[in-house]
């Protein structure tokens, strides 16, 4: 498929926002329920894109944690089908797995405290990100596709 081609209407937009957390020390998590964080050594971000091709959005997010969580899941994917008419099979969520994060799933404290306050800044960031993307002019794009075996791979 090429998108942006004289006979669709095609657009792109991205863009990042920072989510690192405002309090210190922080639960991190994937190392148990004891281990903090006393000092941010790096930004962690919210990254996203966002195709529209005839009038139909993919959206890509990806969050710098070790896994989005079941409640923050569902609770975004609602905030953006009210807010903005996505649907969920127009919604990519997906984490870097970053062991350096804090939690944001309250059912797995084994994995570290969930920060309700945390899991509330970064579902909100994620909807003022997409407000920002939907508001945005869209530059057109390429999307190519290729094929091919890799001799490197081990999976």
């Amino acid at each position: 498929m090429i998108a942006g081609s004289s006979s669709r209407k095609a657009g792109v937009t991205a863009g990042r926002r920072l989510v690192s957390p405002d309090i210190m020390p922080t639960p991190i998590a994937g190392h148990g329920m004891n281990l903090v964080a006393h000092a941010i050594d790096g930004p962690l971000e919210i990254n996203a894109i966002l195709f529209a091709v005839d009038g139909r959005h993919c959206l890509f997010v990806s969050f710098d944690l070790l896994f989005i969580g079941g409640a923050l899941e569902l609770e975004l994917r609602s905030a953006l089908s009210d807010r903005f008419g996505f649907e969920d099979r127009d919604i990519l969520l997906f984490a870097s797995h970053t062991h350096f994060a804090p939690p944001t799933d309250i059912s797995l404290p084994a994995l570290g405290h969930c920060d309700g306050t945390y899991a509330r800044q970064v579902a909100e960031t994620v909807i003022m990100l997409v407000a920002d993307l939907v508001q945005q002019e869209p530059a057109s794009y390429l999307l190519d596709v290729r094929q091919g075996q890799l001799s490197h791979s081990v999976n």
